[in-house]
């Protein structure tokens, strides 16, 4: 056999074989493109189910609410649930302001600083109602109570000093 013959078999032979490869590369793109919008409808009809979510009842302890910020990570925002015993609600967390709504032997609902130290408390434990504001160190400042058979209204100072009250 003649190198001229050789070199015409080569030629010939990688011409046949870059032919293959374009087509091997062509099936892959449209194997590859195919795949892909299956995995694509696939996903969405996924995703329409489950959004979807129907429960005729749900029953748990209590549902918390974490924070998912970089350096915060599952720290508690908020729960709902049982909270002392007592069904309640507390937004907010150490180190900022929280608002709490509890049954805890009575209605309570009170606004704390960010200490967690209450503000603001309105109560209502027997026949007593009441509506409290407290100064930074839990101290009573007012004090208008409700009770059946008496009103009550007390200011105070920093000190716990009754300055005026009204009966």
């Amino acid at each position: 056999m003649t190198i001229e013959k050789r070199l015409e078999i080569l030629e010939s032979e990688l011409a046949a074989s870059k032919r293959s490869t374009r087509r091997l590369k062509y099936g892959t793109g449209i194997f590859m493109v195919t795949l892909l919008a299956f995995v694509v409808l696939f996903a969405c009809e996924q995703k329409n189910e489950m959004t979807i979510i129907r429960a005729d009842e749900i029953r748990a302890h209590r549902f918390i609410v974490e924070d998912t910020h970089a350096g915060a990570e599952g720290k508690q925002k908020g729960i709902f649930g049982m909270i002392q015993d007592a069904p309640g609600l507390r937004l907010g967390d150490d180190g900022a302001p929280q608002i709490s709504l509890s049954t805890h032997s009575g209605t309570y609902f009170y606004m704390a600083d960010e200490t967690g130290n209450p503000r603001i408390s309105m109560n209502i434990v027997g026949d007593r109602s009441s509506l409290t504001m407290f100064n930074k160190n839990r101290m009573d400042l007012l004090d208008i109570a409700l009770t059946w058979d008496q009103p009550n209204l007390t200011l105070t100072d920093d000190k716990g000093n009754i300055i005026w009250q009204a009966q």
